[in-house]
């Protein structure tokens, strides 16, 4: 049975409107069939939540595959719900629903989970907080950013494992972009994804950061 989110996640009139509406029934068969093709870790033994702020093309993929290999996370990518959702023919509006029921069943299991996509928007990361009080885990927050030429320069190029492509895809930066403008979320730390050889020493960092801030969670 689907869980329905106590208020609205994202926002769903910004996402692709074409192809049909999913049903309940379709939407968990989805839910079942993503959670069967996961790769799971053994259990951690501090369980939390990591989610990340940033915009297209900044490497959050990229980030939280290495993180989640390194802290054994299940990663629940919103991307990857879109792809399946494209491939039924069905628009993008219940992404954010199909993935919090995804990452709710994770958590209520006992895994840690990493939420591999834009969470900056307030009704968003609103409703992961309150799942982590619900479930007494922390939520801890990164973020990946480079600067928007960057960002510009790697939406130029075709890239079959982003949903949104091209002109499409450079649209949705520019209609994102005002989103990040004014960010309060305290982060553990930040990203920056602009050279790929620099990306190791900051995971490195990230995870000695991540793990400082479970063992004092749990003395608390």
């Amino acid at each position: 049975m689907l869980i329905k989110p106590n208020i609205q996640l994202g926002n769903p009139d910004a996402e692709k409107q074409s192809g049909k509406d999913l049903s309940d029934q379709e939407a968990t068969r989805i839910i079942e069939e993503y959670l069967k093709g996961l790769d799971y870790p053994a259990k951690n033994e501090n369980q939390f939540m990591l989610c990340v702020v940033g915009l297209i093309a900044t490497g959050k993929t990229t980030v939280l595959r290495a993180l989640s290999e390194k802290i054994g996370l299940v990663r629940v990518r919103t991307d990857d719900l879109r792809g399946i959702l494209d491939k039924r023919g069905c628009n993008f509006r219940r992404t954010a629903e199909i993935a919090y029921n995804i990452v709710m069943q994770l958590l209520k299991e006992g895994y840690s989970v990493a939420v591999d996509g834009d969470s900056v928007a307030k009704n968003t990361q609103e409703s992961l907080k309150g799942t982590g009080r619900e479930l007494g885990i922390p939520v801890i927050w990164i973020r990946t950013h480079v600067s928007e030429k960057i960002i510009l320069d790697r939406l130029d190029i075709n890239n079959a494992d982003r949903e949104y492509k091209g002109e499409e895809a450079i649209s949705r930066y520019y209609e994102r972009k005002k989103l990040h403008d004014h960010i309060e979320t305290p982060f553990i730390y930040e990203f920056d994804t602009s050279k790929i050889e620099n990306l190791k020493p900051q995971v490195l960092e990230a995870v000695k950061k991540i793990q400082k801030f479970l063992t004092t969670w749990n003395t608390k």
